[in-house]
């Protein structure tokens, strides 16, 4: 029976420790563990690769080649790149600003992919 107690409490406080882990110098944070302080405006994104962020972020909103031109986007870097050279990975925040008005906020994920590119992918926030 004692056992058996001490096994019940060990593995809820195995789990709570490894969910409190660190992540390697390879992995990026969650968002949830980023301090607002830490953001920069600008991007770490190439000319091209902000060009194909945009476009992508613009076709999924299905805004119109039109609109486009009136949008602005604000760029924030809220996480450093973590990993080794040609395999980064960092974060940005994109604020559109639509006729001086927020238009939405999202957080971009960006992970080199080792052929001298990078992919990215989009998660909004309202």
């Amino acid at each position: 029976m004692k056992t058996y107690i001490t096994t019940l409490l060990f593995i809820p406080l195995a789990l709570l420790l490894s969910a409190c882990a660190s992540t390697s110098a390879n992995e990026l944070a969650p968002v949830s563990k980023i301090p607002p302080s830490v953001a920069k405006e600008g991007t770490l994104a190439n000319a091209k690769l902000v060009e194909d962020a945009t476009k992508a972020l613009f076709d999924g909103l299905q805004i119109a080649e039109s609109e486009r031109l009136q949008i602005k986007i604000i760029k924030f870097v809220i996480q450093q790149p973590v990993g080794p050279a040609g395999k980064k990975a960092w974060r940005e925040t994109w604020v559109l600003m639509r006729a001086e008005k927020a238009g939405g906020q999202f957080i971009v994920t960006f992970r080199e992919d080792g052929a001298g590119s990078a992919n990215f992918q989009f998660e909004g926030l309202g």
